[in-house]
């Protein structure tokens, strides 16, 4: 049978998996990447610089199956992603993943291997969809996030960022005073789009904080964060 990688991100998860493949020299036929439109800046970086061409060294076909605009829908729907009920991967990583499978290759038998690693057993209960067979050989291989990073220095490639859309409810106060200060474009559509859904104010993006409120006092979380990462040094 084929070997798919699940829905690729520019994480450690996912990378660590195609790492872990090349190592034990499990043969990719394709790995999928669902682009929404949304990608974190340095997450398209590192797929354009670092992934594709480790996987053209190693023989290995990447595709990006590109779907309607996340950002777009919420926006005409007045919503913002929750922390809870994530329907925005559901609608915008697997279900294209699955329909890209579907057209592709129909009804051949497929392994589709996941990047879960042993800090998330529990996540690898689908075993089966349709005709596709699902593995999960970080988890049964007991292969924690720090050991799969010692794949990443024997492969001689940087650790990649977490992986997630620029209005990701998961996002640190770090995460969006970069984004406040290297894309203010960026921060200003998640502000808007923020500020649009019908929950606002009760429902924001920021952990019981608006982007309104982030972006009037950017100045004094820009000390708070220089403080944490200076005591993290010494």
């Amino acid at each position: 049978m084929m070997n798919i990688v699940d829905y690729y991100a520019p994480d450690i998860d996912s990378t660590g998996l195609v790492l872990y493949m090349v190592k034990h020299r499990i043969p990719i036929e394709e790995v999928i990447y669902v682009n929404n439109g949304a990608e974190e800046t340095d997450g398209m970086h590192y797929i354009k610089n670092v992934l594709i061409p480790y996987l053209k060294k190693h023989g290995v076909r990447f595709k990006s199956v590109k779907t309607d605009s996340i950002y777009d829908w919420y926006f005409s729907k007045k919503k913002i992603p929750f922390r809870i009920n994530r329907d925005c991967t559901k609608m915008f990583k697997s279900d294209p993943f699955r329909q890209y499978l579907e057209q592709s290759y129909g009804e051949k038998h497929l392994n589709v291997y996941c990047g879960f690693t042993s800090e998330e057993k529990g996540r690898d209960q689908m075993r089966t969809w349709k005709t596709y067979l699902y593995k999960y050989p970080l988890i049964d291989n007991n292969i924690d996030r720090d050991s799969l990073k010692l794949l990443f220095d024997e492969a001689s490639l940087p650790l990649p960022k977490r992986a997630g859309c620029y209005f990701c409810p998961f996002k640190s106060q770090r995460e969006w005073l970069m984004t406040y200060l290297k894309e203010p474009e960026r921060f200003q559509k998640a502000k808007a789009l923020e500020e649009r859904n019908a929950g606002y104010p009760k429902h924001t993006l920021v952990k019981e904080r608006s982007l309104a409120w982030f972006e009037e006092n950017a100045q004094m979380i820009m000390e708070k964060v220089k403080k944490r990462h200076y005591r993290r040094k010494f």
